[in-house]
């Protein structure tokens, strides 16, 4: 069973895509932190389950903006809604970002690389995890392997 917050779920709906994203950030949530909830990490700059930095929030954000949802402000990065709704909304930017690139159904493992290294990062590597080093290797095939 997914662990996203209820809210953010019934605010985005129940498409396949929505699930499919839903099913990857809870991946996601469980390799950064354990789903911890008020993880702080990379020496405090890394917010939340899902270890967003402020860059990606802010990504989260605009994308939300652009969908007709309000914000979150940074601030607010211990609200689970918050957390759920501009995690998700960061995946949606991800995913137009492969789209962008050509790359119309990104694996699990992509998609975990362009959210741990970002997708600049990612793409440095052609997205594929053998090109990563041994930890960022591991942590494509954990996300993968809890998002299927």
């Amino acid at each position: 069973m997914t662990r996203i917050s209820v809210v953010a779920l019934l605010l985005l709906g129940c498409s396949c895509q929505a699930q499919t994203d839903a099913k990857l950030l809870d991946a996601i949530g469980q390799v950064e932190s354990g789903m911890n909830r008020k993880a702080r990490g990379d020496s405090g700059k890394a917010y939340g389950p899902y270890q967003m930095h402020a860059e990606a929030w802010h990504i989260g954000n605009k994308q939300l903006t652009a969908e007709g949802f309000k914000p979150y402000a940074l601030t607010q990065w211990r609200n689970e809604t918050a957390q759920d709704m501009v995690a998700l909304a960061y995946l949606r930017w991800l995913r137009a970002q492969f789209k962008v690139a050509e790359i119309d159904f990104p694996t699990p493992a992509q998609m975990a690389l362009a959210w741990n290294l970002g997708f600049e990062g990612a793409l440095r590597i052609n997205f594929d995890p053998k090109m990563a080093d041994q930890t960022r290797q591991s942590y494509a095939v954990r996300v993968e392997n809890l998002a299927q």
